[in-house]
């Protein structure tokens, strides 16, 4: 299957008819549920910041009554992409802002600094223009992607977590997953990309990821056997030892993408339960979680807010009593880290890849 197969039934362009019957249903129902644990309209509380003030933005444009402008690029940008909109309503709202950024970037209004990241996949293959990781021999191949390939010490961690659970995980010449190309809005850069992607990864049996979004990317956007290494973590878990098991109370923060598109869900808590943790959820958790703030490019247009995202969720998990907050993404670690610092380090940002090396090894 084909990337554009994979994705075609999902994807929306400006002047679709499905797009337009979608944002008049969102114009006429104006029931206002995706505004409910939206993590940008719940910290500025303005509607243009919510999927329903998007919607009407988009309708307005088509209708011809807004023109495109930088200001209108700011408010259609921010957004984490997060996908609660998605899960509070039947049409696809993170699409639509994906076309409306995707036609904005054609008519030459875009975010600066998503650019220059996009310029960096274009010319280096990776969102940091800094090698990817280095490629390694063994049986099962791992797509690494360009966060962890760029942390190459935690990326080490992992892999060593993986061979504990007795895999011998090979990594490709990789090249980024393209999905910072299609949200940024670039989409001919990232159709560029998918051919240089697909190049790399086709002819596998097997993909394990270690980024939720690149997962993500790769199934839906290229067609690609892929999952997340924790689902073959799980399959293991039997033979996996506990040489020194988790005393500690933890909360599991759920990334987005792993969550609310790719049902990864109970596969991490089963791991950390496996290795003696106990688990205290926050109130809002699987499909219904709060974004940690670092996702669709925000952390790059407007730190400050991502920031403040972040705290409200590291305040979140603060108050169940647990004394670690946990999860596996890369973006949600960075983020939720660096908003845990900022307040003083109320709780204990840690990988949960870390917390099975320490258990296993």
């Amino acid at each position: 299957m084909s990337g554009e197969e994979g994705r075609n039934d999902k994807e929306r362009r400006i002047g679709d008819e499905r797009l337009k019957d979608e944002v008049m249903t969102c114009y006429a129902a104006s029931c206002g549920l995706c505004r409910r644990n939206c993590p940008i309209y719940d910290i500025t509380g303005r509607m243009v910041h919510s999927s329903t003030g998007k919607n009407r933005i988009i309708r307005g444009y088509m209708e011809g009554k807004i023109e495109p402008s930088q200001e209108l690029a700011e408010a259609v940008f921010t957004c984490t992409l997060c996908g609660n909109c998605d899960v509070m309503c039947a049409v696809p709202n993170t699409e639509h802002f994906i076309a409306m950024r995707q036609e904005l970037v054609e008519k030459g209004f875009f975010m600066g600094p998503l650019d220059a990241v996009s310029r960096n996949v274009e010319e280096t293959g990776s969102i940091y223009a800094q090698p990817m990781a280095e490629p390694r021999p063994g049986k099962v191949t791992v797509y690494a992607g360009c966060r962890w390939g760029y942390r190459a010490n935690a990326l080490r961690r992992i892999l060593a977590v993986l061979e504990l659970a007795g895999m011998e995980p090979r990594i490709l010449d990789e090249v980024c997953c393209g999905y910072p190309l299609r949200v940024f809005g670039f989409k001919d850069r990232y159709d560029a990309n998918r051919g240089r992607l697909v190049k790399v990864l086709e002819g596998q049996e097997e993909i394990l990821t270690l980024c939720p979004t690149c997962t993500v990317e790769l199934v839906e956007g290229n067609g690609l056997p892929a999952r997340h290494a924790l689902e073959a973590m799980v399959e293991r878990i039997g033979d996996m030892e506990v040489k020194r098991p988790l005393d500690a109370v933890v909360t599991y923060h759920d990334p987005c993408h792993n969550a609310r598109y790719m049902n990864v869900v109970d596969e991490p808590r089963d791991l950390l339960r496996h290795i003696g943790a106990t688990i205290i959820e926050m109130p809002n958790h699987g499909v219904h979680i709060t974004c940690c703030g670092g996702g669709g490019g925000l952390v790059a247009t407007r730190s400050d807010l991502a920031t403040e995202v972040g705290k409200a969720r590291v305040q979140e998990a603060v108050a169940t009593g647990a004394t670690i907050l946990t999860t596996d993404c890369p973006t949600c670690f960075s983020n939720l880290r660096e908003a845990a610092q900022e307040m003083g380090n109320p709780i204990k940002v840690t990988l949960i890849w870390d917390l099975l090396l320490r258990a296993l090894r």
